[in-house]
Order: C-alpha cells, then sequence, then structure tokens
C-alpha cells in the first residue's frame, strides 16, 4: 500500500505551478515517479467532486438521484472502497439491480470495483461465495467482505448481517419496495450501519410508483407522504461531471432538454405530477368529501371494472371502482378495489365488491376481453344475482378522459375519502408520455361516463335509498 507522505506529495503537485512541478518531476527515481503517478491516479479524495462525498450528519440511509452521467456508480463503488481502506467495516453488501449489472458494471465496468481499486489493495471474487474479500488493513487488521446480490429475487437479500449497503439503481429491481424492507433488517451490524442507494427516477413505467415513495415518502393511512426521518437526499445533474465527454452531453441534452424527461434524466427529479397531467391532487382535494354531503339522496351505484387481459394474471392490473351518483347530480367515487389478478379472480372480486356495495349494476370494458371471460362474467352474475353490462371504449385514452377531467375540475365529482393508488395514477397519467394502460383511471372513466354523461344509464332503473 501506498504510505499517506506519497499522496500528500503527489495532492501538493497536481495544486502546483506547472513550472514547479516539473522541476520536482525531474528529480524523481522511476519508481518515484511510478509511484506518485499510480497516487494521483487511485486518489479518490482529489478527484471527487463535493456531492460525491457523503454528507454529515446522522442519517441511516443516503439516496443519490441523479441524471445520467452524474457518476452515481464511481460514487457508490467508491464508497464502497473507502470502507475496506478504511479498516473498519468487516461485513458489507453490493447489491445490483440484476446479476448482469453486477458483473458488467458494478464489478467489470468503468467505474467497477476492480477498476478503481489499486493494485496494492485490490479485493478477490470469491465466485463460489458470491462476494468480494478484500486483504488485511494494514494497521487494523480488518479484512473486508462484501456480499454480492441481485435485485432479481427479494426474497434472496434476506438474512445477512452488514455494516454497510450500496444499492445500485433500485427503482428498476424487481419489487422495489420488498427488496428495500430486506436489506433494511440487514443493517444491524457494528454501532453506525448505514446505505447507499444510487437511483435515477422513473417518471414513467413500472418504477414510477416506487421512484415517489423513495424521493416524497409512501402515503400513510391519511393519504398524505411523508419522507423518512433516517434518509438523506442528494441531488446531482449530468452537466456537474465536468469529466463528461463533449459529445455524450451533447447528445443528452438534444435528447432530453425541454422535454418531460429532463427532470428525471438530467437532473434527477422526480414531478410529482405529470407535466401534460388531466387532474391535479389540488383539484381532487378541493372537492374531496369525508361523506354524502347532508340532503344528498344516492340514487345509483355501480361497479366499474376494466378487466386485464392476462391469463395468468402477471401483467396489468383490473381496474375495479365503485362510484354512485347523487340526487344532486354529482358523481361519488366510494372504492378502489383494483388488483392485479386472473380472470377467475378478479371477476370473483368484481361480484363481491357489488354485493359490498349494494351496486345495482356492473359495467365492464368488452373491447378485446375474449367469449371466455365474457361468458364467465355472465355465468358468475347469474349465480349471483347481478346485472353486468358490458361497455365498448371508444377512441382514444385522452379522448375517453378528458370530459371526466372536466367534470372533476367543474367539482361535480368528488372523491369519497383518499384513494392514494388512483390519485396517483390520476395525477401521474400523461396521455402523451405513458405508454402503460392506466387501469384504474380506465375504470372510473367508464364508471364516471355512465352516471354523468351517458344518456343511456337514465334508463336503468333507479334504487333510493
Amino acid at each position: 500500500m501506498i504510505a499517506q507522505p506519497v499522496f500528500d506529495t503527489a495532492r501538493e503537485l497536481a495544486a502546483s505551478h506547472r513550472e514547479i512541478s516539473q522541476a520536482v518531476l525531474d528529480e524523481m527515481s522511476n519508481q518515484e515517479l511510478k509511484l506518485t503517478y499510480e497516487a494521483l491516479l487511485y486518489d479518490w479524495e482529489m478527484w471527487r467532486r463535493p456531492k460525491q462525498i457523503l454528507p454529515e450528519g446522522d442519517w441511516k440511509w443516503c439516496l443519490y438521484s441523479a441524471g445520467r452521467g452524474f457518476g452515481k456508480t464511481r460514487t457508490l463503488t467508491e464508497i464502497l472502497r473507502e470502507a475496506a481502506e478504511g479498516g473498519e467495516h468487516t461485513y458489507t453488501s453490493l447489491i445490483a439491480a440484476t446479476s448482469v449489472t453486477m458483473k458488467r458494471t458494478l464489478l467489470h465496468g468503468p467505474a467497477g470495483i476492480f477498476t478503481i481499486s489499486p493494485p496494492w489493495f485490490r479485493p478477490k471474487l470469491m465466485s463460489v461465495d458470491e462476494m468480494l474479500v478484500w486483504p488485511k488493513h494494514p494497521v487494523t487488521g480488518v479484512q473486508m467482505i462484501c456480499y454480492l446480490m441481485s435485485g432479481e429475487d427479494p426474497d434472496r437479500i434476506r438474512g445477512s448481517e452488514v455494516s454497510l449497503a450500496i444499492l445500485d439503481e433500485l427503482t428498476t429491481w424487481n419489487r422495489p419496495d420488498e427488496g428495500w424492507r430486506n436489506i433494511d433488517l440487514t443493517l444491524r451490524h457494528g454501532p453506525n450501519p448505514r446505505g447507499v442507494i444510487g437511483v435515477t427516477p422513473k417518471r414513467t413505467g413500472a418504477g414510477v410508483h416506487f421512484s415517489k415513495d423513495l424521493l416524497f415518502g409512501p402515503r400513510g393511512l391519511d393519504g398524505k407522504r411523508r419522507l423518512r426521518e433516517d434518509l438523506v437526499i442528494v441531488h446531482g445533474s449530468t452537466t456537474e461531471n465536468v469529466s463528461l465527454a463533449a459529445n455524450t452531453l451533447r447528445r443528452w441534452e438534444q435528447s432530453y432538454r425541454g422535454t418531460a424527461d429532463e427532470m428525471t434524466e438530467l437532473e434527477g427529479r422526480l414531478p410529482l405530477e405529470a407535466e401534460n397531467a388531466l387532474w391535479h391532487l389540488e383539484t381532487i382535494d378541493t372537492f374531496r368529501v369525508e361523506n354524502i354531503p347532508p340532503g344528498v339522496r344516492i340514487d345509483r351505484v355501480i361497479v366499474s371494472l376494466d378487466p386485464s387481459r392476462s391469463k395468468t394474471g402477471a401483467r396489468d392490473l383490473c381496474g375495479n371502482i365503485t362510484c354512485a351518483k347523487g340526487s344532486d347530480g354529482h358523481v361519488y367515487i366510494f372504492s378502489d378495489d383494483t388488483m392485479r389478478a386472473d380472470p377467475d379472480t378478479w371477476i370473483n372480486r368484481g361480484i363481491a365488491v357489488y354485493t359490498r356495495q349494494r351496486a345495482d349494476y356492473g359495467i365492464y370494458e368488452a373491447n378485446r376481453l375474449g367469449e371466455d371471460n365474457v361468458r364467465l362474467i355472465e355465468s358468475r352474475a347469474r349465480d349471483a344475482e347481478q346485472r353486468w353490462k358490458p361497455i365498448t371504449a371508444r377512441g382514444t385514452k385522452r379522448q375517453r378522459a378528458e370530459p371526466i377531467a372536466a367534470e372533476y375540475k367543474a367539482g361535480r365529482v368528488h372523491h369519497v375519502g383518499v384513494f392514494p393508488e388512483l390519485e396517483e395514477e390520476q395525477t401521474g397519467w400523461d396521455p402523451d408520455e405513458t405508454k402503460e394502460s392506466p387501469n384504474r383511471i380506465d375504470a372510473l372513466v367508464h364508471g364516471v361516463k355512465e352516471l354523468l354523461l351517458d344518456a343511456s344509464s337514465t334508463q336503468r332503473p333507479l334504487r333510493v335509498r
């Protein structure tokens, strides 16, 4: 291991005037030059930017939420390397999104452990045991072990006991909330166990809901988000990395600047609401009620389903929204019973919700549903003595949703209580950008349209409560 005075000399030379540093270098032997060069090459303390230094304070988790190219991977691997060279940590863990990412990026990539580690203190990869083992520290005698894991199967993350955990691209893991929870339980070794996370948040797709939970805190029973008290967040932008190739920076700027993805991809930040959202939480909150207003009679209750077309229930959700029309002509949203399930299960859920809510009838979108599923719905409805009506969705999702969003703005649609996942989907859905089907929104739109805008629904028999 290079002695500290060599690092100090190298730093002084780097900070000196060129003529002075050259004069000193000219006096050095080849061995001294080699040591000085290696000291500069592996001296992360000299190269790192202020934001790449772990913040001070009494925290358990540090989240680096940064744009592409900020240097998250290098920051994470250098934190792990610093732990090994500090001689205080015995058991640590490094978790990648996938085993492929672990190998290609975190271990052998340009910012990987084996690339950044100096030859005199480089770990060995124990492939069979899936861990890294560093040499014993020359002063403390501590030998650090790092368990290598992936977020592909959160259940396998359980069991270990570490003092430092490094989590890469957590938002892209399979079931990231469960994975993070399991890792949190492993931080119990030593006097001050800590974890560090690196992400570029997701504005759309599978990771968007967890990204919001991570950056703004999960919703409580009251529907409000609260950030973890033991979490600190460091935001970083793409442009902060002066080492990034100019043509790469220029290409990313051209791709993302001025687009809906600019905030996430370049700044590492996440808008709580989608840029082109049709619904806004302020509007929903303004007209939210805790109970049906005094004097208002509920004339009709329906259960609205946006069926999942997945045979196994592994893909999209089945939207399941109960809504009612009052004597004041307004629509009241009673429940969100959306679920991810196979047809047999989500149909049973719809039948059960119908009974629980004492619905007048139910509706379901029949587009591309399939004859087998239609027959199954009809059969279950007959057995339960319920009435279910197939409807056909016409136009684009935006065209169907805009009139309903307008009814919200006019104050004619009210949420009775808080429906966190529905409201998150409403305010986070960008009809121009989001490719995923907004299942809760689809069920909501069909239900409100049936009660408020579809003249044919007025021909249905009313039930006065």
